[in-house]
């Protein structure tokens, strides 16, 4: 099973295909702005329509009922615990089904759903693949191309450098996060941390590239365009393999 928030939706394509390729099958499921943690509590306007507690429960009883045994969970943890790389735009989290809350309790929440969510699956004796949330960028790739377009492929290639995501904001946005799932990683065996920091983010240039010359890698500033997607192929397909 496949399930996340909004996220996950620029997976499918390649990851249909790959599981194709491995006469595998499963689930793909999820909703925007759901966070896939157990026991939390999404503060968005929508949530009466959109009950993100009751759908990791129903998750967790789809695991259990079919003996899933490999979850991969896709997110932009960052929402949840810092906003944007700027700090705004936070999607609060609540241990509770109450109206206010703040940065601090949301990150509470976070960590604490977080670990009631891999303590749930191991007792169910599920594999858990966490894809750590993709650099988030800031400014939109449309206006990056427009003011990076040039013929000169060198020029080109050097503003759409300069515009995008530098590497140290991106460290700093998602330090929480790492944190919090560098610490369960080692605590919990059946957990396995995918990164694509080595794709998409050049340590030379300090920078986290937002594409190339001939395609973006988003389709906005922070969900991965079908090509982006298609860039790590080869991460997912070494794990599928051995499912």
């Amino acid at each position: 099973m496949i399930f996340g928030d909004s996220h996950i939706v620029s997976f499918y394509p390649m990851l249909n295909n790959l599981l194709k390729n491995y006469n595998k099958s499963g689930l793909f499921v999820g909703y925007s702005g759901c966070p896939p943690i157990l026991n939390v509590y999404n503060l968005r306007k929508d949530q009466k329509e959109r009950n993100c507690y009751e759908l990791n429960k129903l998750i967790s009883r789809i695991v259990k009922k079919q003996e899933i045994k490999n979850l991969i969970l896709i997110s932009k943890w960052a929402y949840y615990t810092d906003g944007n790389p700027f700090g705004k735009n936070l999607n609060f989290l609540s241990l509770k089904p109450r109206k206010n809350t703040n940065k601090f309790l949301s990150r509470k929440a976070f960590s604490q759903g977080l670990a009631d969510t891999l303590k749930n699956y191991e007792e169910l004796k599920t594999n858990i693949f966490i894809v750590e949330q993709v650099p988030h960028q800031v400014i939109n790739p449309k206006l990056t191309y427009y003011r990076s377009f040039n013929n000169d492929h060198f020029e080109f290639n050097n503003k759409l450098t300069h515009y995008s995501l530098g590497l140290e904001l991106h460290n700093k946005h998602q330090n929480f996060v790492k944190k919090i799932l560098n610490k369960f990683n080692m605590k919990y065996k059946n957990l396995t941390l995918i990164n694509f920091d080595d794709i998409f983010c050049n340590k030379e240039k300090e920078k986290c590239l937002v594409g190339n010359e001939k395609y973006s890698f988003y389709f906005n500033n922070n969900h991965l365009s079908t090509n982006g997607a298609n860039l790590t192929k080869n991460k997912f397909a070494g794990i599928i393999e051995k499912f």
